[in-house]
């Protein structure tokens, strides 16, 4: 069986969160919270866990973004190990080349979904609205950056695929569905 792992990496509200709980509606999850808080997917038919999605899920701030700052220095060895056959992750916190190679090392065949589209700007103010809270745009002008400078260092390392959340959707549900 080939391990995979899909990471989801853009800009502040460009659909990092929603495109993961749709590609992970068709299983039951399992709070998990060491040695590196995930969830465990578990399959509905048959109750066996399957994979796992690495940070925790919040309202606000989901995925590797609701995890300790410091979080790599448990996540590299973790992953290392080869936890299970599936991982899953969004957000900045390890959305680095480090982390990403460290997964490659182990053997995880990686798929970095770049999220990089023309309704994310619009997606995020509407976000904002609701969380009542605005994001710092050079903070914002920076997530967008550093995520396509680490889709451009992944290319050739791992499946780099670029777009809008409902143009990667299918690909990536394929990949989910492979195991």
């Amino acid at each position: 069986m080939t391990h995979r792992m899909i990471y989801l990496v853009g800009q502040p509200g460009a659909g990092k969160s929603t495109l993961m709980h749709t590609l992970l509606g068709r299983f039951d999850l399992l709070a998990r919270e060491e040695p590196v808080p995930h969830m465990c997917l578990i399959d509905r038919t048959t109750g066996t866990i399957v994979g796992a999605e690495i940070g925790r899920r919040r309202e606000a701030f989901s995925g590797t973004d609701a995890l300790a700052s410091a979080i790599i220095d448990k996540a590299v060895p973790w992953v290392l190990s080869r936890p299970y056959p599936l991982l899953v992750a969004e957000g900045a916190r390890l959305g680095n080349k480090r982390f990403l190679e460290s997964a490659i090392e182990a053997g995880y065949d990686v798929t970095l979904g770049l999220l990089d589209h023309d309704q994310a700007e619009e997606w995020r103010a509407i976000r904002s609205k609701q969380l009542k809270r605005t994001q710092n745009e050079s903070w914002v002008t920076g997530r967008r950056s550093a995520s396509r400078n680490l889709a451009k260092a992944m290319e050739g390392k791992a499946r780099v695929l670029t777009g809008h959340p409902d143009e990667l959707r299918p690909a990536l549900a394929e990949i989910i569905a492979y195991g």
